[in-house]
This record gives structure tokens, C-alpha cells and sequence, in this order.
């Protein structure tokens, strides 16, 4: 990537030049050796996501193969995904939130089996009572306290949408919050005016050390077993998401 130093300062540029079939020819057309190495790898990472793309989307629709390799009811993590991502396709925030949270357990094994125990545990307390659909409704999901603590850690660390826009309709003074900022000092609000385009920074607060602690940085579920920190303010079950 040094190699492709002086390229990318063009990347922004190049990236809205024309139509992508224009693109494309002109990085075809590039002459330069470390251009055409990074376009032939990344022609092979596509190519090879969408035909595993395609295996494991045939096998979920039913136009699976007889004579192919790929199983039908597949239970690896990509058609399990492929599922999850063909009932939650209008959402992509709902996906991208699920993966999320695989991707954090995976990560941290330990927490990974102690919830995989605990929504066992409470499909057997199902089963003894009569119930052998393998299946828990929503109330008894959010039921599950560890569960619980691992999809807000996940959401507060990594929400799915980072930021919001807003415009103001009125004009409003906003007083500073405590803060280390040098161009706050001496100034205790601030006022926008009317039309002002404000964003506001979602994932930012959500990792404050002034509201979650010094380890505000790091995905910790148990933060939230014992209830959200005082300073914590949620205006919604996932406020802050």
C-alpha cells in the first residue's frame, strides 16, 4: 500500500470520475505495476465472495444442487448469515448489528459459552414444561441477563448508526458540559441560530470516560449486569444506539 502512496492523494477525485464502467477502464488503463496488483486482488476477493455468495444463497432459496458439495441446511457462519441477512434485508442497521454482536463473542470466547449456557438453560425450563419447539418468544429472550448485557455493550460500543443530522427549526443556547476543551474555556453556552446543521456524534458519547469510566474504550458486558452506571442517562430501552 506505501507503493500506491502518490495514487491514493487522487483516490477522492478518481473515486466520482464518471460512470464505474469509466472507472474501471481507467484503472485498467493505469500504468503502473503496484495499481494492477491491488486491482487483480481485489477482482479475486470479489469474484470468490459472490460465488460463495451465490452457493449459500441457491442453498437457501432451494436451488441447491443435487450434485453439489455445499449442504443444503448448511450451519456454518456465512449461511447462517445469509439467512439472518434475507429476513432483516430492508434493515441493514438490524444486520450489521447482528454481526456485531458474532463478531465480539467470537472474540471473547468465554462470555460466547456462558451465553450459549444460559439460552440453554432456559430452553430446558421450556422443555420441562412441555414445550419442544426449541424456540424462546421475546419476553423470555430479554429475560436473559448476560444476553441482554452483550447486545447494549455491543450496540453502546458500535451503534449502527454513528451519527444523526439535524436542522434547527428554532434558535437555541446550549450550555457546555464539563469538558477539557481549550475553546470552551471561559464559555459556559453557546447559541445556534435558526438553519444550523448539527451532528451529533452517537458513538462519541458512547464511549465518553467522563460517563462510562476509564474503560469506557473496551467491551465490557458486565458493565451492565448491575444496571447502567449513574451518570448513564438512556432515554429508551437501547437509547444511545
Amino acid at each position: 500500500m506505501f507503493s500506491l502512496s502518490l495514487v491514493r492523494q487522487f483516490a477522492p477525485f478518481l473515486s466520482k470520475l464518471g460512470a464505474p464502467s469509466f472507472r474501471r477502464m481507467v484503472v485498467e488503463w493505469t500504468p503502473n505495476q503496484a495499481v494492477q496488483k491491488v486491482k487483480n486482488i481485489s477482482d479475486i476477493m470479489h469474484n470468490t465472495a459472490q460465488e460463495i455468495l451465490r452457493s449459500k444463497v441457491a442453498a437457501i432459496t432451494g436451488e441447491h444442487k443435487e450434485d453439489s458439495a455445499e449442504p443444503a441446511c448448511a450451519k456454518d457462519l456465512i449461511s447462517v448469515l445469509c439467512q439472518w441477512d434475507c429476513q432483516v434485508i430492508h434493515s441493514d442497521t438490524t444486520s450489521s448489528a447482528l454481526s456485531r454482536i458474532l463478531y465480539m463473542l467470537s472474540k471473547h470466547p468465554k462470555i460466547q459459552d456462558n451465553v450459549r449456557n444460559e439460552v440453554r438453560e432456559k430452553l430446558r425450563e421450556r422443555q420441562a414444561q412441555g414445550d419442544t419447539s426449541g424456540r424462546l418468544c421475546y419476553d423470555e429472550v430479554t429475560s436473559l441477563p448476560l444476553l441482554d448485557a452483550v447486545i447494549k455493550e455491543t450496540l453502546r460500543l458500535y451503534p449502527p448508526v454513528p451519527f444523526v443530522r439535524r436542522t434547527t427549526i428554532k434558535e437555541r443556547t446550549v450550555s457546555y458540559s464539563s469538558g477539557d476543551s481549550k475553546d470552551s474555556a471561559g464559555l459556559s453556552s453557546v447559541t445556534i441560530p435558526v438553519g444550523t446543521t448539527i451532528f451529533i456524534s452517537i458513538a462519541g458519547s458512547n464511549r465518553l470516560k467522563s460517563v462510562w469510566g476509564p474503560d469506557a474504550k473496551q467491551w465490557k458486558p458486565a458493565r451492565w449486569l448491575g444496571g447502567a452506571p449513574a451518570s448513564v442517562r438512556l432515554p429508551g430501552i437501547y437509547g444511545g444506539t
